[in-house]
Protein backbone atom coordinates (compact mmCIF):
# COMPACT_ATOMS: atom_id res chain seq x y z
CA UNK A 1 0.00 0.00 0.00
CA UNK A 2 1.73 3.58 -1.02
CA UNK A 3 1.99 5.79 2.06
CA UNK A 4 -0.55 8.09 2.66
CA UNK A 5 0.52 11.83 3.71
CA UNK A 6 -0.61 13.17 6.98
CA UNK A 7 -0.42 16.66 7.48
CA UNK A 8 0.02 18.83 10.55
CA UNK A 9 -3.42 18.65 12.84
CA UNK A 10 -5.29 21.30 14.70
CA UNK A 11 -5.53 21.49 18.11
CA UNK A 12 -7.37 19.08 19.65
CA UNK A 13 -6.31 16.43 17.06
CA UNK A 14 -3.90 13.82 16.76
CA UNK A 15 -3.65 13.24 12.72
CA UNK A 16 -5.00 14.79 9.74
CA UNK A 17 -5.06 13.92 6.30
CA UNK A 18 -6.42 15.71 3.55
CA UNK A 19 -8.04 13.66 0.21
CA UNK A 20 -9.06 16.05 -2.82
CA UNK A 21 -12.08 15.50 -4.50
CA UNK A 22 -14.34 17.11 -7.50
CA UNK A 23 -17.65 18.57 -6.79
CA UNK A 24 -20.96 18.09 -9.55
CA UNK A 25 -19.77 21.47 -10.85
CA UNK A 26 -16.21 19.89 -12.02
CA UNK A 27 -14.81 22.13 -9.17
CA UNK A 28 -11.88 20.21 -6.94
CA UNK A 29 -12.33 20.21 -3.22
CA UNK A 30 -10.76 18.75 -0.88
CA UNK A 31 -11.73 17.09 2.30
CA UNK A 32 -10.31 16.62 5.89
CA UNK A 33 -9.75 13.68 8.07
CA UNK A 34 -9.05 14.21 11.64
CA UNK A 35 -8.13 11.80 14.40
CA UNK A 36 -8.86 13.16 17.57
CA UNK A 37 -5.90 13.04 20.18
CA UNK A 38 -7.51 10.59 22.40
CA UNK A 39 -7.50 8.19 19.17
CA UNK A 40 -11.31 7.24 19.53
CA UNK A 41 -12.88 9.63 17.05
CA UNK A 42 -12.50 10.71 13.29
CA UNK A 43 -14.15 13.76 11.99
CA UNK A 44 -14.64 14.22 8.57
CA UNK A 45 -15.09 17.65 7.32
CA UNK A 46 -16.04 17.29 3.34
CA UNK A 47 -14.70 20.06 1.16
CA UNK A 48 -13.51 20.97 4.36
CA UNK A 49 -16.72 23.20 5.01
CA UNK A 50 -17.57 22.57 8.83
CA UNK A 51 -21.34 22.75 8.33
CA UNK A 52 -20.71 19.26 6.83
CA UNK A 53 -18.39 17.62 9.35
CA UNK A 54 -19.29 14.63 11.13
CA UNK A 55 -17.86 12.68 13.99
CA UNK A 56 -17.77 8.96 13.87
CA UNK A 57 -16.40 6.39 16.18
CA UNK A 58 -14.02 3.32 15.63
CA UNK A 59 -16.71 0.90 14.45
CA UNK A 60 -18.12 3.45 12.33
CA UNK A 61 -14.66 4.51 11.21
CA UNK A 62 -14.53 0.81 10.33
CA UNK A 63 -17.91 0.17 8.34
CA UNK A 64 -17.07 3.47 5.97
CA UNK A 65 -13.79 2.10 5.48
CA UNK A 66 -14.75 -1.22 4.18
CA UNK A 67 -17.80 0.36 2.11
CA UNK A 68 -14.85 2.63 0.63
CA UNK A 69 -12.86 -0.41 0.07
CA UNK A 70 -15.46 -3.09 -1.31
CA UNK A 71 -17.22 -0.16 -2.97
CA UNK A 72 -20.33 -0.46 -1.87
CA UNK A 73 -23.09 1.55 -1.10
CA UNK A 74 -23.16 2.40 2.71
CA UNK A 75 -24.70 5.17 5.19
CA UNK A 76 -23.19 5.94 7.92
CA UNK A 77 -24.55 8.04 11.49
CA UNK A 78 -22.43 10.33 13.35
CA UNK A 79 -22.89 13.62 14.78
CA UNK A 80 -22.26 17.18 14.26
CA UNK A 81 -21.43 19.36 17.76
CA UNK A 82 -24.39 21.83 16.70
CA UNK A 83 -26.73 19.70 14.28
CA UNK A 84 -26.46 16.37 16.63
CA UNK A 85 -26.99 13.32 14.42
CA UNK A 86 -25.90 13.70 10.88
CA UNK A 87 -25.27 10.82 8.06
CA UNK A 88 -22.24 10.23 5.48
CA UNK A 89 -23.51 8.56 2.84
CA UNK A 90 -21.18 6.53 0.14
CA UNK A 91 -22.23 5.70 -3.05
CA UNK A 92 -21.42 4.38 -6.37
CA UNK A 93 -21.22 6.76 -9.34
CA UNK A 94 -20.30 6.20 -12.89
CA UNK A 95 -16.75 8.42 -12.67
CA UNK A 96 -16.10 5.85 -9.28
CA UNK A 97 -17.44 6.66 -5.64
CA UNK A 98 -19.09 9.57 -3.91
CA UNK A 99 -18.81 10.76 -0.32
CA UNK A 100 -22.42 12.92 0.54
CA UNK A 101 -23.72 14.64 2.91
CA UNK A 102 -26.81 16.83 4.49
CA UNK A 103 -27.28 19.32 6.85
CA UNK A 104 -29.71 20.81 8.72
CA UNK A 105 -31.46 23.94 6.23
CA UNK A 106 -29.04 23.06 3.73
CA UNK A 107 -28.78 21.51 0.19
CA UNK A 108 -26.34 17.81 0.31
CA UNK A 109 -22.79 17.80 -0.57
CA UNK A 110 -21.92 15.32 -2.80
CA UNK A 111 -18.08 15.10 -3.30
CA UNK A 112 -17.01 12.57 -6.49
CA UNK A 113 -13.64 10.16 -5.68
CA UNK A 114 -13.01 8.71 -9.18
CA UNK A 115 -9.53 7.17 -10.75
CA UNK A 116 -6.20 7.74 -8.33
CA UNK A 117 -8.39 10.15 -6.54
CA UNK A 118 -10.75 6.57 -5.39
CA UNK A 119 -7.46 5.14 -4.56
CA UNK A 120 -6.16 8.31 -2.54
CA UNK A 121 -9.51 7.47 -0.40
CA UNK A 122 -9.26 3.69 0.01
CA UNK A 123 -5.62 4.32 0.85
CA UNK A 124 -6.74 7.35 3.29
CA UNK A 125 -9.46 4.98 5.18
CA UNK A 126 -6.90 2.42 6.18
CA UNK A 127 -4.04 4.03 7.18
CA UNK A 128 -6.81 5.78 9.64
CA UNK A 129 -8.18 2.40 10.99
CA UNK A 130 -4.89 0.82 11.04
CA UNK A 131 -3.90 4.25 13.47
CA UNK A 132 -6.81 3.89 15.52
CA UNK A 133 -6.71 0.34 15.83
CA UNK A 134 -2.97 0.29 16.41
CA UNK A 135 -3.64 3.21 19.54
CA UNK A 136 -6.53 0.67 21.02
CA UNK A 137 -4.22 -2.03 20.81
CA UNK A 138 -1.96 -3.67 23.77
CA UNK A 139 1.00 -1.63 23.95
CA UNK A 140 -0.57 0.38 21.08
CA UNK A 141 0.23 4.61 21.30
Amino acid sequence: MPAVPRVAAPRGFACRWCVTGVKPNSLFCTSLFDITDDHQQLTIHLAAIDTYSITLDLDSVRKLHQAVEDRVERTITGTHPLHGKQKIRLTRCFEGMELSATASQRPAIHIRYARERQTVLVDTMAEIVRVMVSEHSPGGG
